[in-house]
């Protein structure tokens, strides 16, 4: 993040999207809203998809645009994934609410603990397609800010994500 005290992103900051996990900021572009005048976005090309979209500059903090995690919290993360698991709803529509309202949640700490748990409901009660594919997803966007703040690639922070939780080394899901 710049050093504005306004709290906006520059050019090649690394941010994640609520929505679409971590990119890079390539540009501002000032766009003419016919009614409302020109506005400025910010331009972000998304890691894990060929994706760019475009977010509002005075909407970013409350559309929940934010910095991807510096590296010191890297630990914090990999003890989340190390630690006891909490349950999760044996009802597969419950604990699937439940986890999706907690990935809406987007901080790394928070989504080291919905693949924790889930993980681990795995290991203890069958995970459905649609569990499976919530862990692999959340695996995944994990992966990639791991990366982002670790200058590494997606693979071997997909690979750390595996050791933590105790699981099988994997060639990894994670597109690099």
């Amino acid at each position: 993040m710049n050093d504005s005290s306004n709290g906006e992103f520059a050019v090649y900051d690394r941010v994640v999207h609520p929505a679409h996990g971590p990119g890079l900021i390539t540009a501002v572009e000032q766009i003419d809203a016919a009614i409302a005048g020109f506005r400025r976005y910010y331009v972000i090309d998304i890691y894990e998809q060929n994706l760019t979209v475009r977010v509002p500059v005075r909407r970013a903090d409350r559309l929940g645009l934010r910095s991807v995690m510096s590296s010191d919290r890297l630990g914090n993360v990999l003890q989340t994934l190390r630690s006891e698991p909490n349950s999760l709803p044996d009802d597969y529509k419950r604990r699937q609410a439940t986890v999706r309202e907690r990935i809406k949640v987007t901080r790394p700490v928070e989504l080291a603990e919905v693949i924790r748990d889930l993980f681990w409901h795995g290991e203890k009660h069958h995970l459905t397609s649609v569990d499976t594919q919530l862990l692999r997803s959340s695996m995944d966007r994990l992966a990639w800010e791991m990366a982002c703040a670790a200058d590494s690639t997606p693979g071997d922070s997909l690979e750390q994500i595996n050791l933590a939780l105790g699981a099988p080394a994997t060639n990894g899901t994670a597109t690099q």
